[in-house]
């Protein structure tokens, strides 16, 4: 059973620095945080925000579905982002959400227990970064058992049971 790659602490930057760079249709995202970190991209000099890399993939025409907490709404990420490019950047929001998840077109997915900040990617410097482990997966199968996952919770599938659902989320809206 190959396609599964063990990510520890600061190799989680090469997720963001590298591999989200080779998404060509869609990105799918899912984290309790996501902050406006600073990545230093290889052809950058200067780091951009997280939010910047988004829009750069976006006006290349890629996706992004996201999902995360509703208090995520008052952070810097979702403001510098909201109303940039309404028909290629959606958001959901659900007070459940924990799971942390990246898909990057089909080509892989990682898991783990990073949220997507500086001190979880492993951005910060070398004594203020969080001990996180993930996996990167490329097994098509597994894949493509995420996508349906998120897919089940962004259209609200998962969510008609909860009782968070009409206080705080906004999955399947």
């Amino acid at each position: 059973m190959g396609g599964y790659t063990l990510v520890l602490n600061e190799q989680h930057k090469i997720l963001i620095s590298e591999g989200l760079l080779l998404a060509r249709d869609e990105v799918l995202l899912s984290s309790a945080i996501i902050k406006d970190f600073l990545i230093l991209l290889e052809e950058n000099k200067k780091p951009i925000k997280f939010s910047e890399l988004v829009k750069i993939l976006v006006n290349r025409g890629v996706k992004f579905k996201i999902i995360t907490t509703p208090k995520m709404k008052t952070f810097y990420f979702f403001k510098n982002l909201k109303g940039f490019n309404d028909e290629l950047i959606e958001f959901r929001f659900c007070a459940r959400m924990h799971m942390k998840l990246l898909v990057v077109d089909t080509l892989f997915a990682y898991v783990g227990s990073a949220n997507f900040t500086g001190a979880g990617l492993g951005m910060k410097g070398e004594n203020k970064r969080n001990f996180e482990a993930g996996v990167v997966i490329t097994n098509k199968k597994t894949i493509s058992r995420l996508k349906k996952d998120f897919q089940e919770i962004w259209s609200g599938k998962k969510c008609m049971s909860c009782k968070l659902r009409n206080i705080v989320c906004e999955a399947g809206s």
